[in-house]
């Protein structure tokens, strides 16, 4: 069966237009100007942000550049926490640095603590309800 549909319509095809829209859309402040800077009509922009295979690309590409930033605060959080350990162990540092730096180590270390063990909690609720339905639905008697 051949498709007759026009490009940018059909879900996960988008025209070089609505390509260009998308990436002004995630550099710019706002929709009017992410259309200017793609020359697109502001009524336009309007309308393909409510198309949902361009929704999706739009998220999909706000994701994608969501985990790079996050990889790029991941690389640069080991030199951060250097440069915190220094600030702590130099003693000529003025008092409220080090304890600054010791706020930030002991909250981050907290949290990192608290994350790992919703990780584990999450986990064993994942395997219960797994396990759970795996045993088959529960018996009439029982939801009584």
């Amino acid at each position: 069966m051949q498709n007759n549909a026009t490009p940018g319509t059909e879900r996960g095809t988008l025209t070089p237009r609505q390509e260009q829209l998308l990436r002004a859309l995630l550099t710019e402040n706002s929709i009017a100007a992410a259309a200017k800077h793609a020359n697109c009509a502001i009524r336009t922009a309007h309308l393909w942000l409510k198309q949902p295979h361009f929704q999706e690309a739009y998220r999909a590409a706000r994701k994608e550049g969501l985990s790079r930033a996050t990889s790029r605060l991941q690389a640069a959080s080991s030199d951060a926490v250097d440069t915190l350990r220094a600030i702590l162990a130099q003693p000529d540092a003025p008092a409220y640095s080090r304890v600054a730096a010791a706020r930030v180590i002991l909250d981050s270390a907290l949290r990192a603590q608290e994350l790992e063990e919703l990780e584990v909690r999450l986990q064993h609720l994942e395997r219960a309800v797994e396990a759970r339905e795996a045993a088959g639905p529960y018996p009439e008697e029982a939801l009584l």
